[in-house]
């Protein structure tokens, strides 16, 4: 276990409560930027481009003098051979286009308070991953 994951504000390695999105949200920023550039470095290569010449919107990489286009997931595995950049640059928080902005698919709570509505989902074949803890001392005994 690599201290580097550990939660900022507790210390340990850990998944849920309301302290991991805020706190986590600078680093959360830089993956996500780290993916972008990658992904439209992969796509930039496939089509023997300069990076700088596409954009990215809504999941996928687009070169305007072309209009070529390739979604993430069809670039994930060659963006996945790439070395990430050690710094990017993160976007301005004025260029957002879905954190901080109404998206009108909010659930009434009541709804799901009485379960009237379903929130989760399963395919065929899907799997659940569950984060594994040893058991405390105080249940040895």
């Amino acid at each position: 276990m690599d201290k580097v994951y550990n939660h900022p504000v507790f210390g340990m390695q850990m998944t849920g409560g309301s302290t991991t999105s805020p706190a986590e949200w600078e680093r959360y920023r830089k993956m996500g930027a780290v993916a972008r550039i990658m992904l439209v470095e992969a796509a930039a290569r496939q089509w023997n481009v300069e990076a700088s010449s596409c954009h990215v919107d809504k999941g996928v990489v687009i070169h305007g003098a072309t209009g070529r286009r390739a979604t993430y997931g069809s670039l994930a595995n060659a963006a996945a051979q790439l070395t990430a950049p050690a710094d990017v640059p993160l976007k301005d928080a004025k260029t957002f286009t879905l954190i901080g902005k109404p998206t009108g698919d909010s659930i009434p709570i009541e709804d799901e308070r009485h379960g009237a509505i379903r929130l989760d989902v399963t395919v065929p074949g899907m799997l659940t991953a569950v984060v594994a803890r040893p058991p405390s001392l105080a249940e040895k005994w």
